[in-house]
């Protein structure tokens, strides 16, 4: 049997470890932890050494309380627009961390304050409706690597965008689909269901089952 590495007085984020509390059903050690706000939780040893957990929850209280902060805008569009660009780029939070903290996706220090976010994008073409890209894909939310966009031009510039080849000419499904008069949704439905891309992009909708 493996033995348990021993993290007494071990310190991950906000954590101290402080007693051995048992092991998980899987057989992973659990430890008693302090948090510096004075909190203690229990915490697998996986969590701890993997970074997963960094503190008693308290983390996540003090970004959700930035994230509801007042600033008389809270329930706007361009406001949720910003919260929604911290919470994906927070491996704690979001659900999208594949996509992006796990590619190393991060929001720069300048727009981690609301207002500076928003004297941008009203000086950069900002309007109800619209939405952020970022133009190289790979780069983080900054100024010089995003701009306000429609959907259907956020989704041509998507890393994992379909290209469709047809009569010799390749175009993204969301190009294909303005073409033709077609919903993005249906294009992308017909595809997914396994039909050929003549017949995905020349039957009227209605005339096959979907």
């Amino acid at each position: 049997m493996a033995s348990v590495k021993n993290l007494l007085g071990e310190r991950y984020g906000r954590l101290v470890v402080i007693a051995q509390d048992g092991k998980t059903k899987n057989g992973n050690a659990r430890w008693l932890c302090r948090c510096d706000c004075g909190s203690t939780k229990v915490v697998a040893s996986y969590d701890l050494r993997s970074g997963n957990t960094r503190s008693c929850g308290c983390i996540k209280q003090e970004q959700r309380h930035v994230l509801t902060k007042t600033h008389g805008e809270s329930g706007s569009p361009l406001y949720k627009l910003w919260a929604g660009i911290l919470i994906r780029c927070n491996p704690e939070k979001s659900d999208k961390y594949p996509n992006y903290a796990g590619r190393g996706i991060s929001v720069c220090d300048e727009w981690k304050k609301y207002e500076n976010f928003r004297e941008w994008a009203l000086s950069h073409g900002y309007r109800k409706g619209l939405t952020i890209d970022r133009i190289d894909v790979n780069e983080n939310y900054s100024p010089g690597n995003c701009r306000f966009v429609t959907y259907k031009v956020q989704e041509n510039n998507r890393r994992n965008n379909r290209l469709l080849v047809f009569q010799g000419k390749t175009q993204t499904m969301a190009q294909w689909a303005d073409e033709i008069g077609m919903s993005y949704k249906c294009l992308e439905h017909r595809i997914n269901r396994g039909w050929n891309v003549a017949d995905a992009l020349t039957t009227p909708v209605g005339g096959r089952a979907l």
